[in-house]
């Protein structure tokens, strides 16, 4: 651990949370810095709110289903915020002082539903012995749909009436959690009563500024090498950059040549976009740091990166400079140009020689879902970016050709040569016209899973060894007419090494290109068949080949600033208990976000080797971690880097609403598209094989492959 002293400040433009403080554990803990508190905001606790939660918890007016005497006034509370938990912190506190010693202060079968890990963390401190619930969902909406399913749940068989749930909030706060579990829309037994108690107001300090501005001043004349700021709301912005002298006091913005020209190495994170974005918006100020995640890691993980790449630019500098005083005798013989040239072609790996492997080792001690979690930004939760308009690339799709069609009829299914006419892919004009402006691309996806080595009988998820998708898209008119469809080069094979599909908003699983711009024939070759390899210790060894899973269609949507996986099964033509077990239904849909490969991430959730995205990709990031996919052509590059969010189970959720643009215009939702796209895919493998019509389309040869699976 470094010495103390030459820890960098750090400045937490927070009130400090108590009974304690995330963000002070952390950066104590790393010795590499010093955090201190400087309170933007008062926040003031209501004292009729806090002696009606002292009555409340005093006369037991809080019950479950299993307690003795059920019939309580609430089954549950709700704490969004760190302010409440404190609340409840001061009252439980002083009922403590005033009972006997152990006394149960609130029935240990109550559920105390939280949004995320710093009010968990607090409520956990009070040592209440109730069940925490709702950490990983992140957001206000998870968190009312996880309730809905969780307290209808336990309270199901009750005979009691189910009673409502308090909700402890600030004087200003949304409504879509109370919103949510009373909608009208649900059935009536579903509802869930919600009581909203305010305990808490805020008001801005007025000695910030002051504050704020002697504690980096002071930083400053001792000697810090750097110093960190972290800003965690909007509040207080402007007076933050009015205190550091940056802000044009006649423009309001950021003064370009101060900006410039700072030398107190006083650098600024944000815990997440949304003050990162008011920072932009009103001020033209770029923060040096956005949080992946709104946590302590996730703010240490930032700067640490920051650092990184600010070493390796300053080394490349440095390098840059020496080599301009070199003089032209002194240059190496081999130029990189030259040393890289005999290297030969690079090979790209695939997913199994880049992932840990399962069947010649032991399995990894890291928790899978942990590694994703860390992994996932505030930014890729919401899948949203700053003004990210929805746009198509109506160029990313090539027109499926005749000769493409005759070249692939070869090595279809052995029962007969399906027709795999020209008109099995009709450009219809009209459909492109009221194609709407959301979508971003359709086409035809494929399911399938590939059995661990040395595993004859899958019995369920567990015995796989990846699971896949191909997306095969279709031109923005085309309509599907018999036959198989022609193999072409716009094929996209996807793995996810989770081996399911996300089948909820907690869910979020990673997924890679493994390969882009192919046609079937080279995925057949190259990877859907069986394989032998050797290896020291076990002899040969064969790859299963994959086994199909699923056929149907599939929509590429952005929604207000999100994009979305939307699909229809086609096959098999009733989900049974392997797609359930997999995550698939009938229909359904995921949130699709890109990953910045600018930007470190753990290394057991990352690929060796990174995506060749051409520079206009990267500045679409606007150095963001996550971005919605607002283009097709994002998914054509080889280990670009997916997160997959469980969005809709049998429903399509936003991934299928119309563009407000459109609404006034004649043209069709991406959900009348998709649903068209799929009778048509319907009616096209009835006239083929059934179940079997996916050899045909892949243009294998049934014998060589299992058939689709449907139970284990």
């Amino acid at each position: 651990m470094s010495d103390p002293a030459d820890a960098a400040p750090v400045l937490l433009l927070k009130t400090k949370s108590t009974p304690s403080d995330g963000y002070e554990e952390y950066f104590k803990t790393t010795g590499s810095y010093q955090p201190t508190f400087v309170p933007v905001l008062e926040h003031r606790f209501r004292e009729d709110a806090l002696q009606d939660i002292s009555d409340l918890l005093s006369s037991n007016g809080l019950s479950s289903p299993n307690a003795e005497f059920p019939g309580g006034i609430y089954g549950g509370i709700i704490f969004t915020s760190q302010r409440a938990v404190e609340a409840l912190s001061t009252v439980v506190t002083k009922l403590r002082a005033q009972s006997a010693s152990g006394q149960t202060i609130i029935n240990r079968d109550v559920p105390l539903y939280v949004v995320g890990p710093a009010t968990a963390r607090g409520l956990r401190a009070l040592d209440l012995g109730c069940p925490i619930l709702g950490e990983e969902t992140g957001n206000g909406d998870a968190l009312a749909k996880f309730i809905l399913e969780h307290y209808n749940a336990i309270w199901k068989d009750a005979i009691m009436r189910k009673p409502p749930l308090l909700f402890l909030v600030g004087e200003q706060r949304r409504d879509i959690i109370p919103k949510t579990l009373q909608s009208h829309t649900l059935k009536e037994h579903l509802r869930i009563g919600v009581n909203e108690l305010v305990v808490y107001e805020t008001g801005e300090m007025q000695s910030f500024r002051d504050e704020f501005t002697k504690l980096w001043s002071e930083n400053v004349k001792e000697g810090c090498a750097s110093q960190w700021v972290v800003v965690f709301s909007p509040t207080g912005c402007k007076a933050m950059l009015e205190s550091l002298k940056l802000l044009d006091h006649e423009t309001g913005k950021v003064k370009s040549a101060e900006l410039k020209n700072r030398k107190d190495n006083i650098f600024v994170a944000t815990i997440g976009p949304t003050t990162r974005d008011y920072l932009r918006r009103e001020f033209d100020f770029e923060p040096d740091v956005c949080a992946e995640t709104p946590t302590p890691e996730g703010v240490g993980n930032g700067i640490a990166a920051f650092l990184a790449n600010r070493s390796e630019i300053q080394a490349e500098k440095t390098s840059s400079q020496d080599n301009k005083k070199r003089k032209a005798g002194d240059t190496p013989t081999s130029s990189p140009k030259t040393r890289r040239g005999k290297r030969g072609k690079k090979v790209q790996k695939t997913i199994e020689e880049t992932m840990p492997a399962e069947d010649d080792a032991k399995d990894e001690a890291k928790d899978e879902d942990s590694a994703e979690d860390e992994e996932v930004s505030e930014e890729a939760s919401k899948n949203v970016a700053p003004n990210g308009d929805a746009s198509k690339d109506d160029t990313a799709v090539e027109d499926i050709s005749k000769e493409a069609a005759e070249t692939s009829n070869g090595d279809q299914s052995e029962d007969k040569n399906p027709k795999a006419a020209d008109d099995t892919i009709q450009d219809s004009a009209d459909r492109k016209e009221k194609s709407p402006s959301n979508l971003i691309e359709k086409g035809i996806i494929y399911f399938f899973t590939r059995a661990r080595v040395g595993i004859e009988d899958v019995d369920g998820v567990q015995d796989l060894q990846r699971t896949y998708f191909i997306l095969r898209p279709l031109p923005e008119g085309a309509k599907l007419g018999e036959g198989a469809i022609p193999d072409s080069n716009t094929n996209r094979l996807i793995a996810l090494p989770k081996k399911s599909f996300p089948k909820s908003g907690s869910d979020r699983f990673m997924a890679f290109v493994e390969k882009s711009k192919v046609t079937m024939k080279e995925l057949k070759d190259e990877t859907l068949t069986s394989s032998e390899y050797d290896t020291k210790t076990m002899g040969t060894r064969v790859t299963p080949a994959i086994t199909p899973i699923g056929e149907g269609v599939y929509a590429i949507t952005e929604t207000n600033n999100a994009s979305y996986l939307a699909y229809m099964l086609t096959i098999p033509s009733e989900p049974e208990e392997v797609q359930k077990d997999m995550g698939l239904r009938e229909k359904g849909s995921f949130i699709l976000s890109l990953k910045n490969p600018t930007r470190k991430g753990p290394s057991y959730a990352s690929l060796p080797e990174k995506p060749d995205f051409p520079q206009e990709i990267i500045d679409d990031f606007r150095n963001l971690a996550w971005m919605p996919v607002h283009k097709s052509t994002y998914l054509d590059y080889p280990n670009a880097q997916l997160l997959l969010i469980g969005e809709g189970q049998n429903e399509f959720g936003a991934a299928v609403e119309a563009a407000e643009k459109d609404k006034k215009k004649d043209k069709e939702t991406p959900q009348e598209v998709l649903e068209e796209l799929e009778d048509e895919d319907q009616l096209r493998v009835e006239h083929l094989h059934g179940d079997d019509s996916v050899f045909d389309d892949l243009h294998i040869n049934k014998k060589d492959y299992p058939s689709v699976m449907t139970t284990w």
